[in-house]
């Protein structure tokens, strides 16, 4: 994440959706606000998702996320639309004793752009979108 180039954007991409996946297991909202530009859409979905978590006393478990096939696309001056699959394990959620609420038990592979824009202050993602879906058990 380090780089202002091709790699550098695909390592960002990658990380916010790693992020994600910590964001709703941790309920930490922080890490994950601090890569989401104001504006994005798919970043404030996920924020109220955490939101919603916190207030039914619920978090995720699982749902780690591997990725593949991953390219970048320079669209204007330190702008990079990433493209790329992104492979989550099954997940549940649970309450804070540990209880079932939803399980997931499905792998999702998804193919998705990540809007990434290298600004002064490092990597801020301004928006991403499922482009495709496929479950497998």
């Amino acid at each position: 994440m380090d780089r202002v180039d091709d790699s550098g954007a695909i390592a960002t991409a990658e990380h916010f959706l790693d992020l994600y996946t910590y964001a709703v297991s941790s309920l930490s909202k922080k890490e994950f606000k601090a890569i989401s530009a104001d504006a994005c859409v798919f970043c404030n979905s996920v924020l109220k998702k955490v939101d919603e978590r916190v207030e039914a006393g619920t978090h995720d478990i699982g749902g780690e996320m591997t990725y593949s096939a991953a390219t970048a696309l320079h669209s204007d001056q330190n702008t990079y639309l990433v493209e790329l699959t992104a492979v989550q394990r099954p997940s549940k959620t649970v309450t804070k004793t540990g209880s079932v609420v939803t399980n997931f038990p499905n792998t999702i592979t998804a193919r998705m752009n990540i809007l990434v824009r290298r600004t002064p202050n490092g990597w801020l993602v301004r928006e991403g979108t499922v482009l495709s879906s496929q479950k497998k058990r």
